[in-house]
């Protein structure tokens, strides 16, 4: 883009330089979903859970992103914090299968954690 805005082709400048930011948008998105899935497999959810974050930073419309999301926050111990992504991911993509069976396992998680007074949270119809 600097070169074309040097020879004042503005267009051909912008085009160079919007393209540019969104090919890093993309590889930032990837890049930190691939180092929450390493982190995950290395049994470091909480490192997971921060790198899954960011990543959605950058794609927030991301369901596949949220529901890894929550089950790495499940992982920590937080199913609260791990419905409320992964209800995100099916608020994007309601009838995705691997989403309601996350959401599933949380709520599990959930009443299995909860004082016995407590209400657990109901599943999601699909």
């Amino acid at each position: 883009g600097a070169a074309y805005r040097a020879y004042g082709w503005h267009d051909e400048a912008l085009t160079e330089s919007e393209g540019a930011a969104t090919l890093a948008l993309e590889c930032a998105t990837r890049s930190l979903r691939e180092a929450g899935r390493i982190w995950q497999g290395l049994s470091d959810a909480t490192q997971a859970v921060s790198c899954l974050e960011r990543a959605l930073v950058f794609t927030p419309e991301a369901p596949d992103i949220w529901c890894e999301l929550g089950v790495a926050r499940l992982a920590t111990g937080r199913p609260d914090a791990a419905l409320e992504a992964i209800r995100k991911a099916l608020e994007l993509d309601p009838e995705n299968p691997v989403f309601l069976q996350a959401e599933q396992e949380a709520v599990r998680v959930q009443r299995l954690a909860a004082p016995a007074t407590a209400a657990p949270a109901p599943v999601t119809a699909p």
